[in-house]
Order: C-alpha cells, then sequence, then structure tokens
C-alpha cells in the first residue's frame, strides 16, 4: 500500500514550483534577465533564464516537508547524508545561478562540481559494488567506488546541462528520471529517496508547464546543473550495496542526456578542441536538421526515456534478472542511433 505521505512532496514542490514562476518571470522582465540568442539557441525573443529558482526552491519544501513527518527511515545517518547533499545541490545550484549572470570558466564550474562531489562521496553516497547477473556474489570495490561515483555525479551534472537546449526536453527527460527513481524506490521501500525523487519530479512538472514548446523560462545552469546533481545522488541515498537503483539501471534511466554527452566529449576531442567548448550538434539539433519540429522531438525522446525507464521498473515487479540482459542491448542500440542521425545530417549537409 502507498503511503500517502510521500504524495505529499510532490504536491508541495509542484504547487511552489507554479506559484513561483509568475513572479520570476515578472521580475526578469522588469530587470531584463534574458537568455542571449546566438546561433546554438533554438529560441527566438525575450525568454527568462531563471526557472531553476523555481525547481530549486520547489524540490527544496517538498524535500523539507516530508521531513516533518516522523518516520522509521529517517536516521541520524541518513539525515546526515541528506544535509550533505542538499548542501552540495545548494552550492551547485547557486554556482549555476551565478554563472547565468556573470558566466563562470569552464574550468573553476568544473572544480565546483568536482568538490561538490568529493563531499556527497565522503559522506557515503556512492556506488558500493556490482552485481553478477543470474547470481547472488557482488563485487566490493571500494577504491575505485570513489572514482565510479564521482565520473557518475559530475557527468551527470553536465548530462541534464547540455541537453537542456530546447524547449521542454531537459524538463520532460529529468521528469521521467525522477519518477522512475521515486517509483523504483517506493517498490524498494526506500521511502526518503521516493520523497526526494517525487520533490523533484513534481518541481519539473511544474516547470514543464512554463517550459514547454514555446518557452516562457528556461530552467537555466542553476536549474540544469541542479537537476543533474539530484538525478545523480538519488540513487546512492539508501543503497549500502548494489541495488536495482544503482549503476546499472541509472544509466538506463539516464542513458539519452549520457548518450548525447559521450558524443559531445568524443567528437570534440576528435576535433581537437576543449570539451568544453559549445556545438551545434547536441540529439535536438541534429532532429531539427533533419526536419522535426520542437514537439515531434520531445514526443519522441519522451517516449524513448519512457521506454528506457520501463525496464528497471519491470525488473524489480517482476523479480526476474534478465530482463537485465535488455539494458547493454538497449545502450548499442542507442549508440548506434545516435550514430547514424549524426550520419543522415552530415550526408544531407553535404548534399546541399
Amino acid at each position: 500500500m502507498i503511503d500517502a505521505k510521500l504524495l505529499i512532496p510532490f504536491f508541495i514542490a509542484l504547487g511552489i514550483t507554479v506559484i513561483c514562476i509568475p513572479f520570476i518571470i515578472r521580475f526578469s522582465r522588469r530587470m531584463g534577465w534574458f537568455d542571449e540568442v546566438d546561433h546554438r539557441k533554438i529560441h527566438e525573443g525575450d525568454v527568462s533564464r531563471l526557472g531553476g529558482v523555481a525547481i530549486f526552491l520547489g524540490f527544496l519544501a517538498g524535500s523539507i516537508a516530508f521531513l516533518f513527518f516522523p518516520h522509521p527511515s529517517i536516521t541520524a545517518d541518513l539525515l546526515f547524508k541528506m544535509t550533505v547533499f542538499l548542501s552540495a545541490a545548494f552550492v551547485i545550484h547557486f554556482a549555476g545561478l551565478y554563472d547565468d549572470f556573470k558566466t563562470l570558466r569552464p574550468r573553476d564550474k568544473f572544480i565546483i562540481q568536482v568538490l561538490a562531489a568529493v563531499a556527497a562521496t565522503a559522506a557515503g553516497l556512492r556506488f558500493r559494488g556490482l552485481t553478477i547477473v543470474f547470481t547472488n556474489t557482488v563485487l566490493d570495490f571500494p577504491l575505485i567506488s570513489w572514482i565510479i561515483t564521482l565520473i557518475w555525479i559530475v557527468g551527470v551534472c553536465n548530462a541534464i546541462n547540455l541537453i537542456d537546449g530546447m524547449d521542454g526536453l531537459s524538463s520532460t527527460i529529468s521528469f521521467i528520471a525522477a519518477m522512475t527513481m521515486g517509483i523504483i524506490a517506493l517498490l524498494l521501500g526506500k521511502v526518503v529517496t521516493a520523497a526526494a525523487a517525487f520533490s523533484l519530479a513534481g518541481a519539473l512538472l511544474g516547470f514543464f508547464l512554463f517550459n514547454k514548446p514555446p518557452a516562457l523560462l528556461f530552467m537555466g545552469d542553476s536549474g540544469s546543473l541542479f537537476t543533474g546533481i539530484v538525478l545523480a545522488v538519488l540513487p546512492l541515498l539508501e543503497t549500502a550495496r548494489e541495488e536495482p537503483l544503482s549503476l546499472t539501471f541509472s544509466i538506463t534511466i539516464l542513458l539519452i542526456p549520457v548518450t548525447d554527452t559521450l558524443f559531445a566529449i568524443t567528437r570534440r576531442i576528435a576535433r581537437k578542441k576543449a570539451i568544453s567548448t559549445p556545438d551545434r550538434e547536441h540529439l535536438h539539433h541534429t532532429l531539427m536538421d533533419l526536419g522535426f519540429s520542437p514537439r515531434a522531438i520531445l514526443l519522441m525522446l519522451g517516449a524513448y526515456g519512457l521506454i528506457l525507464a520501463s525496464l528497471p521498473v519491470l525488473t524489480i515487479l517482476t523479480g526476474q534478472t534478465w530482463t537485465i540482459l535488455f539494458m547493454p542491448v538497449l545502450w548499442g542500440f542507442t549508440f548506434f542511433l545516435f550514430y547514424w542521425l549524426h550520419r543522415l545530417v552530415r550526408k544531407k549537409t553535404a548534399a546541399n
């Protein structure tokens, strides 16, 4: 039976976000705080870039509200981890907010992300093992777990940031991921993780109402980086050893932004450019170059995101480990799909 208390964070986050956004839009117009238009941007006109503030406030309100309800799962150790997690997310959010206004150097932004990831990892928020499929064997890797977790947290932060280039895209992908993580946590009895995930989902849904095409505001770096670190840490809050809400499942749930980021890194290294060099070859750019509208892209990627998210949930519900074998297949198919789409665009460009 679903604990009704877990619905409270979702609706509080949703309500706070929806209430805040009209004020943010009006204030941005008064102050002239708009996202700059350049050759990489898809939007036209003046659009506020402060949506991340509403997401942050909504998530914070939902998460804190849940902590006011006594629950046996809320232990002293978990409260400590939550405090470190929220502090790291707070730092990332305000670093992104500063970048939205003043522009942080890529190196400085990276250092802040690494420091936040180190703090979270040192608090015990890290992957601790890998399960061998069809067996009960768990391989522990105490030292390597630090490296994997640091790469994961920093990587997801940037993955959500990089995919935030089209109206509604980042909020849609992130909402699906947050809801999936919340549902899995709920099925596993991880109520604190579920509450935090549903808080983020509620905030993202409220934001999407104003961010869907044509967007009235964007989440900015303050929102995308914040959403990224929350999604990265959620699988680590209550996981002592390898469980379904860990590395393999997390990669599958976030496969679209993770793959887009890996392609961006590979592309820039191959061209001997800095990894932080912006370009107009992300997945949403590629699909638009092939003639798809923003709404069509949103529907396609949202549907594919749901397919990816369904596998971890199906595995938990059925208890059948063989479903895990589909995940590497989907990873390979997704990589091939990205490569094929980029090839189509190159051929189209060459033909013109």
